[in-house]
């Protein structure tokens, strides 16, 4: 049996079984038991395995009841308590903040936070925003805790914000992409003969220009009609972005709008739609325009921290909350059509920089 252990602490299982799984195998590869502690969902079941262990807790991601707050720290302090860890993962910004005092109390000697984005406390003001930042900068800001950022934007934020250290600070350009199981497909797209179906995949949120790309859409619609937009994914009732499902099964109503809800294996909507577009006001890394460009997807994103880092000749960079901007890059991909197999080329050539066994290897090293 393994002696050295690692705890990964996440607020859906989901999220670890879909982007973290690969790297929780590598760990058994090395040596390591592995402990997967989130909230139960329908993922929880599929994260077990040799050496992988699944622990549930509550997390109340809807807001900061003080009570429940406190009970997520107490059950997580006993686990970590009755496991005693050598190295404990959290991510998100609940995990991360109770997570580092729960270790920090325990004398875990390793302490490791992916910063996976600023999230909307960070970026907005009010007495909650404040209250965020002062307890993240103090559970995190110690010498001994290794956080991890995914773009240099967020790693400068929290710098030069004083929550903590640049000894502290990692660059590692998220949780990468597994090249083997998403690929360009065999099947030509076919790229001037069918209708352009842009795909957006991502929660159903306003933050990640959900609105913005609706009503980009509706203008185009008035001067072309031959283009369809596929909204993949579900409304997060836990994040005050969300958008209602009411508000989405109404706009399906348009021509050239379909929401599909959320999908098991987004492959299949990447390999039957055309261009990747996520107007995103702020990211980490986008894991969703991640996974199209290793299937040769052409991309339109806007140009803020965690978007703008996946293209190079591989797609158009629009200003963020700028339906006009959005529209127009859209309509220039349907009238150039010859762009869109170079751009597909391209992406494919940069989705190499971020195979999932290159991401895992600086985290192994970040572990010892």
């Amino acid at each position: 049996m393994p002696e050295k252990s690692i705890c990964f602490v996440y607020n859906t299982s989901q999220y670890l079984f879909l982007h973290r799984f690969d790297l929780m195998e590598t760990m058994v590869k090395n040596g390591f038991m592995i402990y997967a502690i989130a909230p139960r969902d329908e993922y929880s079941e599929k994260i077990k395995g040799t050496n992988i262990h699944f622990i549930e807790i509550n997390i109340d991601r809807k807001g900061y009841n003080p009570l429940n707050d406190l009970l997520f720290f107490y059950r997580l302090l006993k686990i970590y308590l009755r496991i005693r860890p050598q190295i404990v993962h959290h991510f998100t910004i609940k995990p991360i903040v109770y997570g580092s005092i729960c270790a920090r109390l325990l004398n875990i000697p390793n302490i490791i936070n992916s910063i996976n984005g600023l999230g909307y406390l960070l970026l907005n003001k009010g007495v909650k925003a404040i209250f965020a930042k002062y307890i993240y900068k103090v559970s995190i800001d110690k010498d001994n805790i290794i956080n991890i950022f995914q773009n240099k934007d967020d790693m400068h934020h929290f710098i030069s914000n004083k929550f903590c250290k640049q000894p502290t600070a990692h660059l590692v350009r998220g949780c990468g992409v597994n090249l083997d199981y998403f690929k360009p497909s065999p099947k030509n797209k076919l790229w001037f003969k069918k209708k352009i179906r842009f795909l957006f995949l991502s929660r159903m949120l306003k933050d990640k220009g959900l609105i913005e790309l609706v009503n980009a859409t509706k203008k185009l619609y008035e001067n072309i009609k031959d283009f369809e937009l596929i909204l993949t994914g579900s409304p997060d009732n836990g994040n005050p972005e969300t958008v209602s499902e009411e508000w989405l099964v109404n706009i399906s109503s348009h021509p050239a709008i379909k929401w599909v809800g959320f999908v098991k294996d987004s492959r299949k909507m990447i390999d039957d739609c055309h261009v990747m577009i996520l107007p995103s006001y702020r990211e980490g890394l986008s894991q969703s325009l991640l996974e199209g460009i290793a299937m040769g997807m052409p991309i339109i994103t806007t140009d803020v921290p965690g978007c703008r880092e996946l293209i190079d000749g591989n797609g158009f960079l629009v200003e963020a909350k700028n339906k006009d901007d959005l529209c127009e890059s859209m309509e220039e991909m349907l009238l150039n059509k010859d762009l869109l197999s170079k751009m597909s080329k391209k992406s494919i050539q940069i989705s190499k920089n971020f195979r999932t066994s290159k991401i895992n290897d600086q985290l192994l090293f970040l572990y010892n």
